[in-house]
């Protein structure tokens, strides 16, 4: 259990016992006649308010408590988070500088079998097919030079 949700059981049961007080405070009854009946009836009335009163406010300390509890908890979390978020963001640059390196590879090797293609069969269309992944190449190679 965490300290915020101990807090608040603790607060239900202040609160429990307050309302248990007030069903004690109700079920006295109507104040009696004679002088020693009406002192220990008041003298009953007097505590069960004073632990009435005192419960309740109890209680609202402890829920009070609870939420700061809580929120210094989901304070924490937040503040893991971030720093999982921000590690995660950096691994996905790294992840996207290795895919412009192996695009980079991919396009050299796609020059390669351009000039083999080329010197196995010298033709207008294969010469061109050389260029155009010559020219891919250097856009690459560019952009990459940029970040």
């Amino acid at each position: 259990m965490t300290l915020a949700s101990e807090l608040q059981d603790l607060a239900d049961l202040c609160q429990a016992s307050a309302q248990q007080n007030l069903s004690l405070l109700i079920g006295m009854g109507p104040r009696p006649t004679d002088p020693a009946g009406k002192a220990a009836w008041d003298l009953g009335q007097s505590r069960l308010r004073g632990q009435i009163d005192r419960l309740t406010a109890l209680a609202i300390e402890l829920s009070g408590h609870a939420v700061v509890a809580g929120l210094q908890t989901a304070n924490e979390d937040l503040a893991s988070l971030q720093d999982v978020t921000e590690a995660a963001a950096e691994r996905i640059k790294q992840i996207a500088k290795i895919s412009d390196a192996l695009t980079i590879v991919g396009a050299v090797l796609d020059l390669g079998l351009a000039v083999l293609t080329l010197a196995a069969g010298p033709s207008p269309a294969n010469a061109v097919a050389l260029v155009k992944k010559a020219g891919d190449l250097k856009k690459l190679i560019e952009a990459a030079a940029e970040e």
